[in-house]
């Protein structure tokens, strides 16, 4: 980041620079709409020392069954996010140490080497000590991600899986994809099923996916009873464990996220996800690191409402793992001893 400060000519009376090199600190004296385009306007930098949390894009959008475009998400989730360092003050402040760590490199197209070299790249972040916020990319990307992390941690994460779909369907789908994640890394162990939960299951059709991996709480329930009923009921699955968030903005209401892989109508909005959100902070969650998912950048404008509300939800991802690393006991210098 830069070292400049704001030396106008001719200011007013009195003016006083701090207040404003404040601001220009964080945004490393650059316009919002200029400047190199990196996530919340952080310094891209693989030099994790000192980090707390590492942005990581994974372009990959090689097993959805409908819309595509979700390589393309890390990009648009940078633009959008340019704005949004002013209106996150832990970020603004400093208080969270994020970086930029760029994105995950693979064969386009082959689904083996995606899922390989996007679990090495985790682990490499993980060992330093730092904590995933991972950009998608399809919603398959739970699978080498939460695999680094139980790798890492230990076995029987818990997961808060926010998604219209239960992506349980493995019964029906012959390789993984976003729509198989939930079996496979229950299956592997990594995930413990019976203290992760699914918030926001609806679709017009037989829901084919099982119901009895994770605990489904679904769009009609939490909407009927309550943000402050959806997160007691999360906290009382989850308990004390470790939790790895991942959010398919599908969870959303199709008017709040219509470019996304699959949009679904009668879904939560905005308002009631950010009292959801608020519900569960403070809450002694251990958080220790997220994803989100399916913007298919191309059904909107650039900076549009998906992206927009994609950010604003990520935000409240940060606070939750920012508290959760605490509350789990993470320090800079932690190193997963767990083998797997």
């Amino acid at each position: 980041m830069s070292n400049r400060r704001y030396d106008p000519k001719n200011p007013r009376p009195g003016w006083n620079p701090g207040p404003m090199n404040t601001i220009l600190d964080a945004i490393d004296h650059q316009p919002l709409w200029g400047g190199i385009t990196t996530a919340w306007r952080r310094p891209y930098s693989r030099n994790l020392a000192g980090v707390e949390v590492a942005f990581l894009g994974i372009p990959w959008d090689g097993t959805p069954l409908w819309r595509t475009g979700q390589r393309f998400m890390p990009r648009a989730i940078r633009e959008a996010s340019m704005s949004h360092v002013a209106k996150v003050p832990f970020i603004f402040s400093g208080e969270l140490k994020m970086v930029d760590y760029g994105d995950a490199l693979f064969h386009p197209g082959n689904l083996w080497d995606y899922l390989d070299q996007t679990e090495q790249i985790a682990a490499e972040i993980l060992a330093a000590g730092t904590s995933i916020f991972a950009c998608g990319g399809d919603h398959s990307i739970p699978l080498p991600v939460v695999r680094a992390y139980g790798k890492a941690f230990g076995k029987g994460l818990s997961l808060i899986h926010f998604d219209a779909h239960s992506d349980a369907y493995a019964e029906i789908l012959p390789y993984p994809t976003g729509g198989t994640w939930v079996n496979e890394l229950t299956e592997e162990g990594w995930v413990d099923g019976q203290r992760s939960v699914t918030l926001g299951v609806r679709t017009d059709t037989v829901e084919l996916g099982r119901a009895d991996i994770f605990h489904q709480l679904d769009s009609d329930a939490i909407i009927e009873r309550g943000p402050a009923w959806a997160a007691e009921r999360v906290l009382e699955i989850v308990g004390d464990n470790l939790v790895y968030i991942t959010f398919d903005p599908d969870f959303l209401d199709a008017s709040q996220a219509p470019a996304v892989h699959t949009p679904e109508p009668l879904g939560p909005d905005m308002h009631f996800t950010n009292k959801l959100f608020k519900h569960l902070t403070g809450k002694g969650l251990k958080v220790i690191g997220f994803d989100i998912n399916e913007l298919t950048p191309q059904y909107e404008p650039p900076a549009g409402l998906t992206a927009m509300n994609i950010c604003t939800v990520s935000n409240w991802c940060l606070r939750l793992l920012m508290d959760g690393r605490k509350s789990a006991g993470l320090t800079l210098d932690h190193v997963g001893a767990a083998d797997g």
